[in-house]
């Protein structure tokens, strides 16, 4: 069963760029850029949707599949905060259509600690994002 698209091509980001960014503009930047990648997704801008959490008007649908028995992991998001998407990259990279339990194991504070992004952004942004974090995790314990 193939996952939803969410309209955009993964290989288009390379993780390895933040790691070596020299300097928060370059981080920053190249957040944008993958912002810019996920185009909007009107079909889950509903209510059933959006974060509570978020100063920028943020949706997030995660979906269950069955892959040989063992739960996969499928999710979609949009936000009017290109940064948020850019943030939210970082989720689709290491947890879209990965099982439930590398999800679970995913260390995304420490990777948000190694690649010094809380230092640098607003305390909403870190809010919005972490939110998004809160809805997939919760979903995954739910499911």
């Amino acid at each position: 069963m193939k996952a939803e698209s969410q309209f955009f091509d993964m290989s288009a980001v390379d993780i390895n760029q933040l790691h070596q960014a020299k300097g928060w503009q370059q981080k920053y930047k190249l957040l944008l850029r993958w912002g810019k990648l996920i185009q909007p997704d009107c079909a889950i801008r509903i209510d059933d949707f959006k974060l509570n959490a978020c100063e920028a008007n943020t949706w997030v649908k995660c979906t269950k599949l069955l892959e040989n028995s063992d739960p996969i992991l499928t999710i979609r998001f949009d936000s009017e905060s290109s940064v948020v998407k850019g943030l939210g990259i970082l989720i689709l990279y290491h947890c879209h259509e990965k099982s439930f339990e590398a999800v679970r194991d995913f260390d995304l504070d420490g990777l948000m600690t190694d690649l010094q992004l809380t230092s640098h952004l607003s305390p909403s942004r870190v809010n919005g994002f972490l939110s998004l974090w809160t809805a997939v995790k919760s979903f995954c314990k739910h499911h």
